[in-house]
């Protein structure tokens, strides 16, 4: 089987200075080999313009709702993302047993932000990816019972940079000594890796026909890092947090 969809909006909006430009797509596709079932997934995302209006106070919002912040039309502050995602899932049913099966799972993508702020031009480079496995094996212990065993883990890995942003500046300055770039001196360098895993158990039992009884444990693990580039400030931020959790 396969399923696939492309879209495009393009949209000015409520507020002044708020136009979006988004066009993506969905495919899905799927088939059986050696009595296993597998599945493709893709979906990709471009996002080339959206205007960020930003916030008003009070005041302003009384006057007028429709009105953009002034500092964010100076400073051309707008979001660009560009996105791309895949997944590949394997199911193999177990013959002899009512609903067991071995399924596993991986998938990946990445992502681009652009994202010029009223106070910083950002940008984001981001890889993900991760995987999944689980076993489910149903017995008859007293009472039928199905028994899971499975593991999740996943990374994310980002490169983070922010400039002044120098749009609207006039006159050079130190954080803006080349007009007329958008960009001017770098403000923060660093490296974001987020990891996780997470195995579990999980049993679930049937009473009859009306009453089901399930239960499980998971414990995860979660692993912050920072990643500073940014030493000409005379510092190095970087660091670590690691968080336990068990459910």
């Amino acid at each position: 089987f396969y399923q696939a969809n492309v879209g495009h909006t393009a949209s000015d909006n409520f507020r002044l200075y708020s136009r979006q430009e988004l066009t993506n797509g969905y495919l899905r596709v799927g088939t059986t080999a050696l009595g296993t079932d597998f599945v493709l997934q893709g979906l990709g995302l471009d996002m080339p313009t959206a205007q960020n209006p930003g916030a008003l106070t009070a005041a302003q919002l009384a006057a007028n709702p429709r009105l953009p912040d002034s500092a964010s039309v100076r400073k051309l502050a707008r979001k660009a993302v560009h996105q791309v995602q895949f997944g590949l899932s394997a199911t193999h049913p177990l013959s002899d047993a009512r609903g067991g099966e071995l399924f596993a799972q991986l998938y990946g993508g990445t992502r681009d932000l652009y994202n010029p702020l009223t106070f910083a031009v950002v940008d984001v480079g981001r890889v993900q990816y991760g995987g999944a496995a689980r076993a489910t094996v149903p017995f008859a212990l007293g009472v039928p019972q199905r028994f899971s065993v499975g593991v999740d883990a996943a990374m994310q890995n980002d490169l983070r940079k922010n400039w002044a942003n120098c749009n609207a500046v006039a006159t050079a300055t130190a954080a803006c000594p080349a007009l007329p770039n958008e960009k001017g001196v770098l403000q923060l360098d660093q490296r974001e890796i987020v990891s996780n895993v997470g195995p579990y158990v999980r049993d679930e039992l049937e009473f009859g026909d009306r009453v089901n009884l399930s239960g499980g444990i998971r414990a995860d693990v979660v692993r912050f890092e920072v990643q500073d580039h940014f030493l000409s400030d005379g510092r190095d931020d970087s660091g670590t947090r690691v968080l336990h959790a068990v459910s």
